[in-house]
């Protein structure tokens, strides 16, 4: 972080305004006194010494790093909307193979588990909510295979886009993002399986 984007993030905080107001009020408080000249010597002076502080204590950067926690965090509420509504999206498919509407409800389940976990936890896996999208559009692909073939079995017509194999290959497809989703899953958790947390509290 260089000391351009340092203050640019510390300022803002409670921190960072209080390390210009004190000083602000004192100089201003000291010039009142003893003259312009001693209370702009004694602002300046007392605001590079918080500064200073601010920065050997921990307190400066721990400050700047949450204000761009924060900010990194409500960029990506968007995206993170966008996946919630692809869960829903997911959920409420109407699939006529039972297999696939199985497969589609779980994956829409682990959708809405990772959409909740970023919400609970502020924070964000994108490979994760990438691949809850990409979910949707397979089935969203399945689901215009079944269309088109209904229609070319009703009319007579011949292929004129063929999706060779679309459940087999659909399934995989979804089977692998499922995975990706199920590791965002356990990232954000805290990296621990099931197993593992049972068996820490276990040994407690």
């Amino acid at each position: 972080m260089t000391l351009k984007e340092y203050m640019t993030r510390f300022l803002p905080t409670a921190p960072g305004i209080l390390s210009v107001a004190i000083p602000a009020a004192a100089g201003l408080a000291i010039g009142t006194v003893a003259g312009p000249l001693a209370g702009a010597l004694s602002g300046v002076g007392l605001l590079a010494a918080l500064n200073v502080a601010a920065v050997v204590t921990g307190v400066g950067s721990r400050a700047a790093v949450g204000r761009s926690e924060r900010l990194a965090w409500l960029d990506g509420r968007e995206r993170l909307e966008a996946a919630r509504k692809a869960a829903a999206r997911l959920a409420s498919l109407r699939l006529p193979d039972p297999d696939m509407a199985r497969l589609a409800g779980f994956v829409a389940l682990r959708a809405r588990a990772l959409v909740d976990l970023s919400e609970r936890k502020k924070t964000r896996d994108p490979v994760a909510e990438d691949a809850v999208s990409e979910c949707l559009e397979m089935l969203d692909l399945y689901l215009k295979e079944l269309d088109d073939r209904s229609t070319e079995r009703r009319y007579g017509v011949a292929d004129d886009d063929p999706f060779k194999d679309a459940k087999a290959r659909v399934e995989a497809g979804l089977a692998e993002r499922v995975a990706i989703i199920e590791a965002g899953i356990l990232r954000m958790d805290g990296g621990l399986t099931r197993e593992d947390g049972m068996a820490i509290k276990e040994t407690l």
